[in-house]
């Protein structure tokens, strides 16, 4: 008898046990399932990022190429860039602006003429290079994201000063860019 008392002492020592361990277990699981469910969320939001920056990236490459065939109406002073990253979007859509949509994004410019290089010669051209820097205010309709790209484009330009130094060759189009 003395043998059954224990046994059945022993059994619920025994079950206390395997529900806390079971207990543990659901916990660990459920910590898992939040992580795997966390990963995939930030896995889609870097994905939609990455989408729209290289639309992004490809409506800029229009625009340049647009500047090489003709100059825009929106070109603005030089102006710093911190200065053009801050105005308003009520500035963007104004009339200084150039400005075009895609299905789901609008997108805002302006071209600022930088200088002129008489010492230039573009890709054996007769002529000299005029240098414009673009910056482009690219935004999505339908969520929040912005994102301002700026480049630099070599334009080929027939108007010829005289060169006062060395001459030098260079490439018609983009000669840089960045994410501001």
């Amino acid at each position: 008898m003395l043998h059954c008392v224990r046994l059945y002492k022993n059994s619920g020592f025994i079950l206390f046990f395997v529900l806390i361990f079971m207990q543990i277990l659901i916990l660990l699981s459920w910590y898992m399932i939040n992580n795997i469910l966390l990963e995939t969320k930030i896995n889609q939001d870097v994905l939609e990022q990455h989408a729209f920056f290289m639309e992004a990236a490809k409506t800029l490459n229009e625009v340049e190429n647009f500047l090489l065939n003709q100059v825009p109406s929106c070109i603005i002073p030089i102006t710093e860039t911190h200065l053009l990253v801050s105005q308003p979007l009520s500035w963007w859509e104004s009339p200084v602006t150039c400005t075009g949509s895609l299905s789901q994004f609008k997108y805002y410019y302006v071209a600022e003429f930088l200088t002129e290089d008489p010492c230039a010669t573009i890709e054996q051209m007769k002529a000299i290079a005029d240098y414009y820097r673009i910056t482009l205010f690219f935004l999505s309709s339908e969520s929040n994201r912005k994102i301002f790209l700026q480049s630099t484009v070599a334009v080929a330009s027939t108007l010829s000063k005289q060169c006062k130094g060395s001459s030098h060759s260079v490439m018609l189009g983009r000669q840089s860019w960045r994410e501001i």
